[in-house]
């Protein structure tokens, strides 16, 4: 949910109907989904009720979902009855606290403060987290918003290198637009944006087998906004390991958080930026889509325009960062290796790398992930 939802909740609350109780009255279960859905009036105070929540010691919280008719939070498999029994135990006590904050004349107040606050992102490294409450991911750590959930065979010191590359890149530069950055950061948090860690490969969890042998998300709001797996593999070399988890963080970072953040990267849209470019480095022979075309003839047409901007675009950020060599570019799928070849032979790539890429993210120093990885 973006920052304008938040004032637009603030003010309904603030312009609420001469102080009648839209509260306690208006919470009920949607539709008979046993205990899976809670839906409010829209000038419900529904981020003041999760503050109150939080500091009352439940955390986690499924994120509410605001809609043109109210306001709905949707319990999924990852959350049990108790979770929900307490919730809603919390939500009545709040309930009265914020009405009596009502009665002193402090609430507007308070919320104006809040928003000042609340929603500043922050660059930070945080502490692997031990959680059973996730299905099968019991461990995450969060970097800047981007929550990391982590498969039980994956080595707590791999985590923290998958952390502090993440963190490296949102490291200051010369290029970055705090405002543009601070966005990002905020979509990424808001939007339940997740990365997934795991050990070996796709073949230790069964996930080309029906079903597969893992859950595909954690649940508790991280369900869709997520693309694949950074491995850990334990053999690797140091370029090998690199080169996996920059591929895949790149992966998340512009198949999810930036088409969910910018317009330009749509890939849903044929003629959004990030599309156009695709299309101009197939027509310059520069990007091979030929390993694709399987999905494309399988008449899955949304997937393949997904994988193919997202390939893509990892391609087009690694060359322009100067780590051509960790990847052995040119190849067959990728036949440039230079900044200044993606400059002038792909112009419109060049172009959205600078006004979006180049103003969030600096590129970690190659010989320090080197070190870090050794």
């Amino acid at each position: 949910m973006k920052k304008v939802i938040i004032l637009l909740t603030i003010t309904l609350i603030s312009c609420g109907s001469d102080g009648e109780d839209s509260s306690a009255g208006s919470r009920e279960k949607a539709n008979g989904d046993n205990f899976e859905t809670l839906d409010w009036p829209l000038d419900y105070p529904i981020f003041e009720i999760y503050e109150c929540i939080e500091n009352s010691g439940l955390s986690d919280l499924p994120s509410p979902e605001i809609t043109d008719s109210d306001i709905q939070v949707r319990f999924d498999e990852g959350y049990d009855e108790s979770f929900y029994d307490e919730f809603n135990i919390l939500i009545d006590e709040c309930e009265v606290k914020i009405n009596e904050g009502d009665e002193s004349g402090n609430r507007e107040e308070t919320a104006e403060v809040r928003e000042e606050t609340s929603w500043e992102p922050t660059v930070s490294l945080g502490e692997i987290v031990e959680d059973d409450s996730y299905l099968d991911y019991h461990r995450y750590i969060d970097v800047a918003g981007l929550r990391m959930f982590v498969l039980p065979e994956v080595g707590d010191e791999f985590i923290y290198k998958v952390g502090e590359v993440y963190y490296l890149m949102l490291q200051e530069g010369e290029y970055i637009d705090q405002d543009i950055r601070n966005s990002y950061l905020q979509t990424v948090k808001n939007d339940f944006v997740f990365q997934k860690i795991g050990y070996e490969g796709p073949e230790r969890y069964g996930l080309d087998s029906d079903p597969p042998g893992i859950d595909c998300c954690p649940g508790k709001g991280y369900d869709d906004n997520q693309t694949d797996f950074i491995w850990e593999y334990p053999d690797a070399s140091a370029d090998e390991q690199i080169g996996e988890v920059v591929e895949h963080l790149l992966h998340t970072v512009t198949g999810v958080a930036f088409a969910l953040e910018f317009k330009e990267w749509d890939w849903e849209n044929p003629n959004s930026e990030i599309n156009l470019a695709v299309n101009e480095a197939i027509e310059n022979n520069i990007f091979d889509t030929s390993s694709y075309e399987r999905i494309n003839n399988s008449g899955n047409i949304e997937d393949f325009n997904r994988i193919t901007s997202i390939e893509f675009a990892f391609w087009g950020i690694i060359t322009e960062w100067g780590y051509g060599d960790i990847y052995d570019l040119p190849h067959d799928e990728f036949t440039i290796s230079t900044p200044t070849e993606v400059k002038e032979q792909l112009p419109l790539f060049h172009k959205l790398f600078e006004n979006t890429i180049k103003t969030i993210f600096t590129p970690p120093d190659k010989e320090y992930l080197r070190e870090i990885f050794r």
